[in-house]
């Protein structure tokens, strides 16, 4: 009797392994052909670290040609990325640029709301390699990403709001920096709401180490020429400034006119003809 009892208990405990296994397995198909992801919910944007969308084709002339837009976050520095063909060179060329954390929320709510979805089977009458054929595709990365193929779905509007918001932060513009206050860390960042309401900047564009001394950089292409001015002295003073007007090639000099929270920052053109001096706020951190 006992018997026969111990041997329904390892029935009915079989049976729950069974089904535990079966509601397991369930799981795994729903989330693997089942489960959509919509951008912003889940994954949310914060969650993403990397995101691109690229166009390839095939060429007579060149082979396997491409056009990349990317932009990723690591070790809380933001980055923006193009890998173009390049007509002229005849070669694929890489440009990347460090970008300001607003700069990389914008772009990233670009895609807020799409949908991540499975990809489908190939096409088996696709032709690979077939000359002019053009392929878009798009992917983020995150750290919950479900196993198999999958892809970012763009529409066309959204593709090209993505693309040409990275090739606008990659662009930039070489100017010349002398400071006369004190050795510091420089960034000249384009004039928008978002970079005035932050205090994260990247990376320091110029660090002079040397008063008097003349110093190149290059800085994000602003759209309207304006940008605006912030620098940290090694004394802690912080120092800002919005510049109305800055173009390639153009030179900023920033100078003493009392003690050393006293200084304006001056703006001269490619021919060496100041254009505009501007006032400078100082204030110890």
């Amino acid at each position: 009797m006992s018997s026969l009892k111990n041997h329904k208990i390892l029935i009915v405990i079989l049976i729950a392994v069974l089904l535990i296994i079966a509601a397991f397995a369930a799981r795994l198909v729903y989330m693997n052909f089942f489960k959509s992801y919509k951008v912003g919910e889940d994954p949310k944007l914060t969650e993403i670290y990397n995101a691109y969308c690229m166009t390839s084709m095939h060429s007579l002339d060149h082979g396997y040609i491409y056009d990349k837009y990317t932009i990723r976050k690591k070790d809380s520095k933001y980055y923006a990325e193009t890998d173009i063909f390049d007509e002229e060179k005849e070669e694929q060329v890489v440009t990347q640029a460090e970008i300001t954390n607003a700069e990389y929320s914008n772009i990233i709510k670009l895609i807020d709301g799409c949908a991540y979805v499975r990809q489908g089977k190939a096409d088996p009458d696709r032709m690979d390699g077939y000359v002019d054929e053009e392929n878009s595709y798009a992917d983020i990365i995150w750290d919950r990403m479900p196993d198999g193929a999958w892809e970012l779905a763009m529409d066309s509007e959204t593709r090209h709001l993505f693309s040409e918001a990275v090739k606008s932060v990659v662009r930039t513009i070489d100017i010349t920096f002398v400071d006369d206050v004190q050795p510091s860390s420089v960034w000249v960042i384009r004039d928008i709401p978002e970079n005035r309401k932050t205090t994260v900047w990247g990376t320091a564009m110029i660090m002079p180490e040397e008063t008097g001394k003349e110093y190149t950089a290059s800085v994000p292409l602003s759209e309207d020429d304006k940008y605006l001015f912030r620098m940290i002295g090694e004394d802690g003073l912080y120092y800002e400034a919005d510049i109305p007007k800055l173009l390639d090639g153009w030179k900023l000099h920033l100078q003493k006119t009392g003690d050393i929270m006293d200084a304006s920052l001056v703006i001269f053109d490619d021919t060496g003809a100041k254009v505009q001096e501007c006032e400078v706020f100082c204030a110890a951190l």
